[in-house]
């Protein structure tokens, strides 16, 4: 008789129906149900790291890759290869779009991550909704997920830059790396990363976070920097929902 590796079954709805097909039932088959929460939750982790694996390969893959080409060609002598950096920075990439999933968006001031929606990389991890009956099971694990690609010592900051355009930089005790805003906002990430550089901009002035149960790797020592991140985002939306007019211009009105 061939039987499945029940650690492999992904959720306990399956388990379950499986274990009645096999004549488990009652207190036994919650038993085994409760016994088997943890490989469940390994596979939900696996599930989250790969999803936000592709992401990072969809929007930043290929400048990656050219920054680890120049790297490799410019410094042969360096302690690491470019192909070295280039695998820590997709980590620390996969630990942002991982934050970025957990800040979310919506509620009050439309920046408070209320919203039930996940980010699209994550759409299709069980519901898809932080707000369904699988959604603390798939946070859980999206947050393992973010340790697993950033370790403990993970940071999320807004660096001073000269130029106009926004940044916002990742680092831990391996590397750091810094992606525009604009980069982000063409991904699809506009609206949770506005609400991360609100958390940022408020905890730089001293203000309360939003929620207490955001995530609280937020270096928020710049005030202007995360006011620069705020500004563009602000203007992306703004752009995005009343199309390329601006606010300041005078529209006529056909009466």
């Amino acid at each position: 008789m061939n039987t499945p590796d029940i650690t492999q079954i992904p959720t306990r709805k399956a388990l379950r129906e499986h274990l009645s097909e096999v004549g488990i039932t009652g207190a036994a088959q919650e038993a085994i149900l409760g016994e088997t929460g943890h490989y469940r939750h390994d596979i939900r982790v696996r599930a989250a790291a790969t999803a936000a694996t592709v992401e990072v390969e969809r929007t930043w893959g290929p400048l990656i890759a050219a920054e680890a080409e120049a790297m490799d060609d410019g410094i042969p002598s360096r302690q690491w290869t470019g192909h070295g950096w280039a695998a820590d920075v997709k980590n620390l990439l996969g630990f942002l779009v991982c934050t970025l999933d957990a800040f979310g968006h919506g509620g009050p001031d439309g920046v408070s991550g209320a919203a039930t929606g996940r980010i699209a990389a994550f759409g299709g991890l069980g519901s898809g909704r932080k707000q369904a009956t699988d959604g603390e099971a798939w946070t859980a694990a999206i947050r393992e997920a973010a340790i697993g690609f950033g370790g403990s010592l993970a940071r999320i900051y807004a660096p001073e830059q000269p130029q106009e355009q926004a940044y916002l930089g990742v680092r831990n005790n391996e590397c750091s790396y810094t992606v525009t805003i604009s980069s982000l906002i063409l991904a699809g990430l506009g609206p949770e990363t506005l609400t991360l550089c609100r958390e940022g901009l408020r905890l730089s002035l001293g203000l309360a976070p939003w929620f207490a149960s955001h995530p609280t790797e937020l270096d928020a020592d710049c005030p202007t920097a995360w006011a620069t991140c705020v500004n563009e985002l602000t203007a992306a939306a703004a752009v995005e929902t009343n199309g390329d007019v601006s606010p300041d211009e005078d529209v006529a009105v056909i009466s």
